[in-house]
């Protein structure tokens, strides 16, 4: 049973809680032998609350809420602590309503007392979860799972209210939720994905069919506050615990579609692992931040010979002769005689003892040996509103390498004859896998190497130094006379254009000179600026094209506005897979930091509600986006396309169809047969139309992504609203 009483301080509410009589058959420890001061003088009772929103989406798409895991080991690291008692605020919750007052019953067996006492805490802790992430993979390959301060959207913020609506498991029998847009270009072993099966440690022989283990890495960062309130001490106080970790893990490559089983289990089992340690170290941070509280007690029973009985919390082992000031009566001074597992039994030393009560709150002013003199109070309770304090600590954490998950039953197993032959094989291509894998996730070069233009569609195509030879090289394309191109080139104002894709190829010739970059980037906790755009689903600063969308959205955007500049808003790996918190992170992103156009040159079947939250913050702000209509030939009255479909609802959504060479509309382009959206749905160039991609090449496509991304540059080279376009 436990008894609460609430005294009101300052309109403060102090919780006492009260704890079950405990049996005991021996004084405490050391209780009753005088102690001079030392580093723990009695263990100091916190009132620790529950962690709250560090639910996570796991890699393999579960829920896990990590606050669970997080309060065990709060309860583990408390329990036997030398300085601290744990009181749960639950328990606090659920008798501060009609606690009883009642006397509690007092027996004594030998020269031992035991009795049902109570506790004051000395401060409340709460743990504040501002980032929990862990980042798999390197290169191209990179992954982020949890959030952060930068990347933090109601799909990813720790409640998980809403969980991420594009999951590894494809309904549709495609690579990913946006059909055959992200889809791998050419064959294995120079396919457009050549290279990322490596990683760090390159590729293990493996039993698993079509399925490679290699050894990635993992950086996992835990950033907490611990705020310490402690009232009757007049702390109010923050301390940031930063914990970084790292190592090696056994990660599984392959399909996205064909092994989400194997990657859940990899990358779930480095997240735990990483949670463990960080969660171990950061909980150590408690002796830091909850240093030099005093004691705190409530006077529990007092008898008339002069005897009186303190809750200070179970094995509390307060040294004889610590001294207790009243907090509501100066006056009152109690000196501790004797220490019991229930509490403590004391006297008065100054005061008058009848204006000794029940339930009175004690605060510990000085601790002496043995006696002494009786010091002068340390003052009325400090005001809850004084000022706080905040302090920030780093713990870098040692480099760790995880042993292999067990895969078995996840995926079929085959011969290691036959694992080994198959590595055969692939090793063959080794060295050229190698430098590809090398090739991905690039730096900005400020002075970027010339493009190698030997693998040109156009034999005759003259070589291209900057974006200027590029605009002067389309101008030479088939449908540039139709929109007098040399003319919107040479109107073509420095206006910002944010491409929500697979990224951009920064260092090629095309985009190099004209990338965005952030007038006033802002640094996270892994030190990482935003100078030229984000890259949400790895994490980094980084926005690279690891596949080649992206980089042709850029392309045809400048073929028409070679002087806008570029904001690379990566969502996208290179097999195509996003999330939802990605989806809406990277849309804020773009309105926050100036874009005055969004371009979104793919399609999804899938409504998202995080695309809509993007595109009617777009809206808000007056930011227009313009979007493929999809390439599935598809009518979009019957069957929608996302985001196209938003634009019935969403003035500032604009569709671009895909036009054929022949002026005619596209064989494979989605349409829209209905009413409601005249000045909405427009046409562009979409068949065969020369390109750049990443690492210097370039191709031609068709596509209505490449069509909305002409549209774009012909709105930015006007610099028009879409409201006023014909």
């Amino acid at each position: 049973m436990f008894r609460f009483i609430t005294l009101s301080l300052s309109a403060l509410i102090l919780l006492g809680i009260s704890v079950p009589a405990f049996s005991a058959g021996k004084k405490a420890a050391n209780a009753a032998t005088p102690q001079t001061q030392s580093v723990s003088l009695g263990r100091r009772v916190l009132l620790v609350n529950p962690v709250r929103n560090v639910r996570i989406q796991l890699p393999d798409d579960k829920l896990r809420d990590f606050g669970v895991d997080f309060d065990g080991a709060v309860g583990h690291y408390l329990a036997n602590h030398p300085s601290f008692i744990l009181a749960r605020s639950e328990h606090s919750k659920s008798t501060a309503e009609g606690g009883s007052k009642s006397t509690p019953k007092l027996t004594r067996g030998g020269d031992d007392y035991e009795w049902s006492g109570s506790v004051l805490p000395a401060a409340s802790i709460t743990f504040h979860v501002d980032a929990f992430s862990l980042i798999t993979g390197f290169k191209g390959g990179r992954m982020f799972y949890g959030f952060d301060e930068r990347f933090r959207t109601e799909f990813n913020d720790g409640t998980e209210s809403v969980v991420n609506e594009f999951p590894l498991i494809i309904p549709f029998n495609y690579p990913n939720w946006f059909d055959r847009t992200f889809d791998e270009k050419g064959s294995w072993p120079t396919s457009s994905t050549s290279g990322l099966d490596l990683g760090e440690g390159f590729r293990l022989d493996s039993l698993f069919a079509y399925l490679n283990v290699k050894y990635a890495t993992y950086h996992s960062s835990l950033q907490l506050r611990i705020e310490v309130d402690s009232p009757l001490s007049g702390r109010h106080d923050f301390r940031t615990v930063h914990v970084k970790g790292s190592g090696f893990f056994y990660d599984v490559v392959g399909g996205y579609v064909n092994w989400q089983g194997g990657i859940g289990v990899a990358r779930n089992a480095a997240m735990f692992d990483a949670f463990n340690r960080a969660v171990a170290a950061a909980v150590q941070a408690i002796d830091r931040a909850a240093s030099n509280l005093p004691l705190t007690a409530l006077v529990d029973f007092i008898k008339q010979d002069g005897l009186i009985f303190l809750g200070t919390g179970i094995s509390a082992n307060v040294p004889a002769g610590t001294l207790y000031q009243a907090v509501e009566n100066e006056n009152l001074v109690i000196r501790v005689e004797t220490s019991y597992l229930s509490g403590s039994v004391a006297r008065l030393v100054k005061g008058a003892f009848n204006e000794v009560k029940p339930g009175m709150a004690l605060r510990q002013i000085q601790s002496v040996g043995g006696g002494g003199g009786v010091p002068k109070g340390s003052g009325k309770i400090a005001d809850s509103g004084a000022p706080s304090q905040s302090t920030f600590e780093v713990i870098e954490l040692p480099v760790r390498n995880l042993s292999e998950p067990n895969l078995n039953g996840v995926v079929t197993k085959i011969s290691r004859w036959k694992a080994f032959l198959k590595s055969l094989v692939e090793n063959v291509f080794l060295p050229y896998r190698i430098w590809r894998y090398d090739q991905y996730d690039q730096a900005y070069l400020r002075n970027a190497r010339l493009a190698d233009e030997t693998d040109s569609p156009d034999r005759q195509m003259n070589p291209i130094q900057n974006t200027q030879d590029w605009a002067r090289e389309v101008l030479n394309q088939p449908w540039a006379m139709e929109y007098d191109l040399f003319r919107k080139q040479m109107s073509s104002e420095d206006v910002t254009v944010a491409i929500i894709d697979t990224g951009i190829d920064y260092n090629h010739p095309v985009v190099h000179d004209q990338l965005w970059f952030n007038p006033a980037p802002t640094e996270d906790v892994a030190g990482q600026k935003d100078r030229y755009g984000w890259d949400f689903i790895s994490g980094d600063s980084r926005p690279y094209d690891d596949a080649y969308h992206g980089t042709q959205m850029a392309g045809a955007v400048l073929a028409v506005a070679p002087k806008a500049r570029l904001m690379p808003l990566k969502i996208f790996n290179p097999w195509g897979v996003t999330n939802s918190a990605a989806v809406l992170s990277a849309f804020s992103y773009a309105v926050d930091h100036g874009a005055k156009y969004i371009l979104c040159g793919w399609a999804t079947r899938k409504y998202s509600k995080a695309m809509e939250m993007g595109i009617a913050y777009a809206r808000d702000h007056g930011v227009p986006v313009i979007v493929a209509a999809g390439d599935l030939g598809l009518d979009l009255a019957k069957v929608p396309a996302y985001p196209a479909s938003f634009a019935k609802k969403y003035a500032n959504v604009i569709i671009v169809t895909a036009r054929a060479t022949s002026g005619a509309q596209w064989k494979n382009s989605n349409y829209y047969s209905g009413p409601g959206l005249v000045g909405k749905i427009v046409s562009a160039p979409g068949e065969n139309i020369l390109v750049p991609e990443p690492r210097g090449h370039y191709s031609r496509v068709s596509s209505s992504g490449v069509s909305a991304a002409i549209y774009t540059g012909i709105l930015a080279a006007e610099s028009v609203e879409p409201a006023t376009t014909k």
